[in-house]
């Protein structure tokens, strides 16, 4: 009996199912002008996935991981490089905007994958 009442609340009911939403990647790239129609746009769609769910940390991350981030220059990350050298760990990736060359959309490019 306890089996019955058991299969019909998870597979009659139905059990609610939870998880984590995907960022929309191709918008993203839309956004910064990248088209499907580029020889690496899946290579660049699975490698900001695997960022997305193995997000950098960028208080330890190198440049050559950074530039895995196709949203950044290499002068912002050597911007970002240099003042994590300088004045130790980023507390909030809000102070990544206290660079001229990023701007907001430029963090919230990134935010999903740091």
């Amino acid at each position: 009996m306890k089996q019955t009442l058991l299969f019909f609340v998870l597979f009659v009911t139905g059990y609610p199912v939870f998880c984590q939403q995907l960022p929309d990647i191709e918008r993203i790239l839309e956004q910064q002008e990248i088209s499907a129609s580029q020889e690496n746009y899946d290579e660049i769609v699975n490698t900001l996935l695997y960022l997305y769910t193995h997000p950098l940390q960028i208080n330890h991350t190198t440049f050559d991981s950074l530039k895995l981030l196709i949203f950044l220059s290499d002068s912002q990350i050597d911007n970002i490089l240099s003042f994590r050298e300088k004045a130790g760990c980023f507390r909030h990736p809000n102070e990544l905007l206290l660079f001229p060359s990023i701007s907001k959309n430029d963090l919230e490019n990134i935010r999903l994958f740091i």
